[in-house]
């Protein structure tokens, strides 16, 4: 290739390229993923098209129920505040007027999981014996000698007794 026409395939490809990457940019077409820490919580989410995935928002603690509980409520409030800060400054960027519409779009429409998590009330002795009458039950079919049948037969006998109070 003669150095004019590699000189002008580099032009045509460097202008191509951001082209490319600025119609990308502005469309949203590529997943963009953040971790944003607000109020002392990590928020992992992703979006695409100008829009937040709502089901990208704290993926990575789905599994641990406290945490992904307090990352969707720390998510619900960085949306609401980042709307909140963007709608309160004025610009005539074109990725201003996006971020704004996508971060106030998510305040309203996300929602956070809610979880509480408490002791479970003691347990009455009817719960109690009929609990221990199970486990004899589950021991028997493991152990059949007589010490086992005797130990379901006080087991849920007690149960039995108590059912009919």
């Amino acid at each position: 290739m003669d150095p004019i026409t590699l000189l002008f395939a580099s032009y045509l490809d460097a202008v191509s390229s951001t082209a490319t990457q600025h119609t990308s940019e502005v469309l949203g077409t590529e997943v963009q993923a953040l971790v944003v820490e607000h109020k002392g919580t990590k928020v992992p989410y992703a979006y695409q098209l100008w829009k937040i995935k709502p089901q990208s928002v704290c993926a990575s603690d789905v599994s641990k129920v406290e945490a992904y509980s307090r990352c969707t409520v720390a998510a619900k409030s960085l949306f609401a505040d980042t709307c909140e800060h963007l709608q309160s400054t004025t610009s005539d960027d074109w990725k201003h007027r996006k971020l704004k519409n996508m971060y106030c779009a998510a305040a309203v429409s996300y929602k956070p999981v809610i979880v509480t998590i408490d002791w479970s009330p003691k347990s009455t002795p009817l719960e109690d014996a009929r609990a221990e009458c199970n486990a004899a039950i589950a021991d028997l079919f493991g152990n059949p000698d007589p010490a086992a049948k005797q130990h379901k037969k006080t087991a849920c006998g007690q149960y039995d007794a108590l059912k009919v109070r």
